[in-house]
């Protein structure tokens, strides 16, 4: 469209450098901890915590008190956090597995030159370890999946290993196609146990375990006695020639990746790999650690409301609509509610193809995003495409918050808040003390 719009940052020139550091760093450069550092305002300013019982727990724990929804055929906000959570743990895997030294070995990932930094291909070919380990995981799933009989929910003590609960959330994803499967085997009422994974993760290290129950039950489901599937891979020793030759990376290889599969509609492997891009974009945003988390995905549902009215408008849109990344986390969370899901399909009729996930390959259709864009602010007045960093959804937030307190005064507020949140994120990477926790951190 022609008409120019003012963005919420044309007036915050005293927020511009943070606003610029947080786009840099929570999207493009998330992993080094000495860049994220400089563009703190001052990352030493905030008094250093003096034992662990005086360090900020963030996400704030208060996050996840409630699990239930405050609009049937809505998730959570609690759900949507756990969401995050889950990718967090997800990418925390993918990393230990690409650096396993162990899994150099196993997977067959040779060294070319006597210099790891002399071989050009080296780091290409250690990540190409996640393939294999996700082949190895699928594998897992099909048998947890085939021994899945009872409807009942899943609780902490009967939860997968998360590379298990990686393969059925990517299944889950497929929408009708998930619930027509499920269906034949009547699980489809089983919905991803979110509370379940939320105790299973640790807030601070990110790390999921599995209860003593779990893994038990996890072993007489499917026979498989080692259910931390990174250890069982990394001993190398424990596999015969022939075995490491099917892992293989590097040649001689007899890899042969899993295909589909009988009762199973989708090549569920090629979608694991496939989603891979869209995980990492959401984990490098930081909504989990960011200031305005809760405000973030309250208005995330909001607008997922919004886009779903778009979506089953009648008449209907002339072209798929594209989510935007806010929206297709609430989309994603409901999916893994598959029976509410498909009762929301079938009230209003939704045409699945009218709904473009923005989860492939991490890139989007131009042409379609321009559609919903222009779509969304015909019937609602609003832009559609909003930055999503840490300045401009904690400003979001103290607005609804302040109403009557000046722009400046907000601004500064906004300020401390994000440089506080940034220098704990700083430390964090640094492995530093964190801050002293402030009230309402």
């Amino acid at each position: 469209m022609s008409t120019t719009r003012i963005q919420p940052n044309d007036f915050l020139d005293p927020l511009q450098q943070l606003h610029t550091a947080s786009a840099i760093h929570s999207r493009k450069n998330p992993g080094n901890a000495q860049s994220w550092a400089q563009y703190s305002s001052n990352p030493t300013q905030f008094p250093t915590a003096l034992s662990v019982l005086d360090e900020p727990i963030i996400p704030n724990p208060k996050t996840f008190e409630s699990f239930s929804s405050a609009k049937p055929g809505l998730p959570s906000i609690a759900e949507c956090a756990v969401h995050l959570q889950f990718f967090d743990a997800i990418l925390l895997l993918k990393s230990k597995v690409i650096r396993s030294n162990m899994l150099d070995r196993t997977f067959t990932v040779i060294c070319k030159s006597r210099n790891n930094s002399e071989d050009r291909t080296w780091h290409t070919r250690r990540k190409k370890k996640w393939e294999r380990f996700v082949a190895e995981a699928v594998r897992r799933f099909l048998k947890w999946w085939w021994a899945l009989k009872s409807p009942a929910p899943l609780s902490a003590d009967t939860l997968p290993p998360l590379d298990v609960l990686m393969v059925w959330h990517t299944y889950m994803q497929e929408g009708q196609v998930y619930s027509r499967d499920s269906l034949k085997k009547s699980v489809c009422s089983i919905d991803m146990p979110w509370e379940a994974i939320n105790k299973a993760i640790d807030i601070k290290s990110g790390e999921y375990n599995l209860t003593a129950a779990a893994v038990l039950n996890f072993q007489q489901m499917t026979g498989i006695v080692q259910t931390n599937l990174l250890a069982y891979l990394s001993d190398f020793k424990a596999f015969s020639t022939a075995e490491l030759r099917a892992m293989a990376i590097d040649e001689p290889s007899d890899f042969v990746s899993p295909g589909k599969v009988s009762g199973i509609s989708i090549n569920i492997y090629e979608n694991v790999i496939r989603r891979g891009a869209f995980l990492e974009i959401m984990c490098h945003s930081l909504w989990l650690r960011s200031p305005a988390l809760l405000g973030t995905l309250s208005r995330a549902l909001q607008r997922y409301e919004k886009y779903m009215r778009l979506l089953t408008a009648s008449p209907p849109p002339q072209r798929p609509l594209v989510a935007t990344l806010d929206i297709e986390l609430v989309w994603q969370t409901l999916l893994c509610s598959p029976r509410v899901y498909r009762e929301m399909c079938d009230a209003h009729m939704l045409d699945e193809a009218l709904a473009q996930h923005n989860s492939s390959h991490g890139v989007v259709d131009a042409e379609a995003m321009a559609y919903t864009t222009e779509l969304w602010y015909l019937h609602w007045v609003e832009d559609y495409q909003r930055c999503l960093c840490w300045e401009c959804e904690e400003l979001l937030s103290a607005t609804e918050k302040f109403e009557r307190v000046g722009i400046s005064e907000v601004v500064q507020k906004v300020k401390i808040n994000v440089a506080y949140y940034r220098a704990v994120e700083t430390a964090k990477r640094q492995g530093r003390a964190l801050p002293r926790k402030r009230t309402g951190s």
